[in-house]
């Protein structure tokens, strides 16, 4: 059985469990071997497909791919043009990994201490899919901060793999320096509006202070939620890999 088989057939197993099963240490660990083995072959991605277009001087906008969706999971991967971004957002309640098929990607991350959120729902949309647009989701006054811990600013090659909890490493942002790069996501359970798990973007990084109506807590900072950044969009990619 193929990597990306073996994948889709432990994300099956697990659907018939409760969502709270995701977060175990065990499934944890074993589904990170499994997004581990998982090659750019598997998922039908050639490096040199996408270096030609930037000879060609084409279009050049980050491209998403969707693998394979249902009720506990999302799978896409992102390929980013050299110099391109996907900015600061959160992961509310999520498992992450995130697997650098080629490319070099920057990784930079916040562990989130706390959230509140001013977004409001949008029934019978997918959080997921408007990420994957860059589109804005609708909002309401309110409290529009998180407070976070520095986590780290990192360096991801091809063949390297991270993760992410619901509180380590939570919050971040991809860059692609100088390469083009495809990384491939495996989101745990999707990003869904309705059921309390919307995807947020931050800005301006500060220390707590009284905007928090409590004490500066020394090597805690706090992020101010934006609308998606009107410089972010995607195009669709064509997925050509392994039938799930």
């Amino acid at each position: 059985m193929g990597a990306l088989r073996a994948l889709g057939r432990a994300l099956h197993q697990l659907g018939q469990l409760p969502l709270s099963a995701i977060h175990e240490e065990a499934t944890v660990a074993r589904l990170g071997e499994l997004v581990n083995a998982v090659s750019a072959a598997d998922l039908g991605m050639v490096e040199a497909e996408y270096s030609s277009r930037m000879a060609a001087d084409a279009d050049n906008d980050i491209e998403f791919i969707d693998v394979g969706e249902a009720e506990n999971f999302t799978m896409c991967v992102f390929v980013l043009p050299p110099g391109t971004r996907i900015p600061l957002h959160d992961h509310p309640g999520m498992i992450v990994f995130s697997k650098v098929l080629f490319g070099e990607l920057e990784c930079e991350s916040y562990n989130l201490i706390s959230r509140e959120s001013s977004r409001a729902l949008m029934p019978g949309k997918s959080a997921s899919r408007l990420m994957a647009l860059g589109l804005n989701l609708p909002r309401r006054p309110g409290p529009t901060h998180a407070v976070v811990e520095p986590n780290q600013v990192d360096i991801v090659r091809a063949g390297e793999m991270r993760s992410l909890t619901p509180t380590r490493a939570n919050v971040h942002s991809f860059f692609s320096r100088d390469k083009w790069t495809a990384v491939f996501d495996l989101v745990m359970p999707p990003y869904d509006d309705e059921a309390g798990r919307p995807c947020t973007y931050f800005d301006d990084v500060c220390s707590t202070g009284a905007d928090l109506n409590k004490p500066s807590s020394p090597g805690l900072l706090q992020l101010r939620e934006v609308p998606c950044p009107s410089w972010f969009w995607t195009k669709r990619g064509v997925y050509k890999g392994t039938p799930l």
